[in-house]
């Protein structure tokens, strides 16, 4: 995930839309406006999102009981295509 620029970013007001996904607690958030450091995008660097999920019974069962995904068939050539 993309992490606003330090040098040009701003605390703004959250938009209407901004508010309902993030609720009603979040009044304001960080954007960058563009500066040299970040070559006008308002973004310098990156972090990683990770995820950890418990697998209990529930979930063992779930992922045993899905459908296998399909092999798909290698390509073959034609070797009468080939020669030459």
């Amino acid at each position: 995930m993309r992490k606003v620029c330090p040098h040009c970013g701003r605390e703004v007001a959250v938009t209407p839309q901004e508010q309902a996904l993030l609720g009603k607690d979040i009044t304001t958030i960080k954007r960058g406006t563009g500066c040299a450091h970040c070559n006008g995008t308002g973004y310098r660097g990156r972090i990683a999102v990770h995820e950890i999920v418990a697998i209990d019974r529930n979930i063992r069962r779930m992922i045993a009981a899905a459908p296998k995904p399909r092999r798909s068939r290698p390509t073959r050539r034609n070797s009468r295509a080939c020669a030459a």
